[in-house]
């Protein structure tokens, strides 16, 4: 997937919540590209708001990815202010589009608290240099298999673990160096 994230002048004078606006949009659209891999390779969903689920398992991944990558470049402070940031945007889109599908309701609160627990889960797994550890990534699969789990969708645990997670990881990677490099 081509997303542009270098700034067209210099990157002097933006800001860290820019680049987070920024990274939000990268790692949205790279979350829908994982799931849009995952129906061309023949993983069936059964509605939009299964689909945002799905969406919904990917920004969380996405996000610790992006705080894993940041701890790298930046000091604890500034980190915390980038992660803020990108989290507000990604709870805005997944809020946004809960609200064009579901209709009306109150869908920050799950939205909050489905990255608040995924945050924790994810604590607990390695992630080496910029490099997540095979269990990090296999979380994804799990998460992503209590979805889509089921005779239709045998394999989910595997093709996401062994090829949306990298994906993933591999436009993070690249966005975050772009953007805090």
């Amino acid at each position: 997937m081509r997303i542009k994230t270098k700034w067209h002048k210099d990157k002097e004078g933006k800001s860290l919540e820019e680049s987070a606006s920024v990274m939000g949009f990268v790692a949205w659209r790279a979350a829908m590209n994982g799931l849009n891999q995952m129906e061309n390779d023949g993983f069936r969903t059964d509605s939009y708001s299964h689909q945002l689920e799905i969406i919904a398992e990917f920004v969380a991944f996405e996000l610790q990815v992006a705080d894993r990558l940041a701890y790298i470049r930046l000091e604890d402070e500034d980190r915390q202010a980038f992660i803020s940031t990108l989290a507000g945007h990604l709870i805005e889109h997944t809020v946004d589009n809960m609200l064009d599908v579901q209709g009306p309701g109150d869908y920050r609160p799950v939205v909050i608290e489905k990255l608040n627990n995924r945050a924790a889960e994810y604590a607990e797994l390695k992630f080496q240099g910029e490099e997540p550890g095979y269990p990090f990534l296999s979380h994804l699969g799990r998460c992503v298999d209590g979805i889509m789990g089921g005779e239709k969708n045998k394999f989910a645990i595997e093709f996401a673990a062994e090829v949306i997670g990298p994906d993933l990881v591999k436009t993070l990677r690249k966005s975050v160096a772009d953007l805090l490099d």
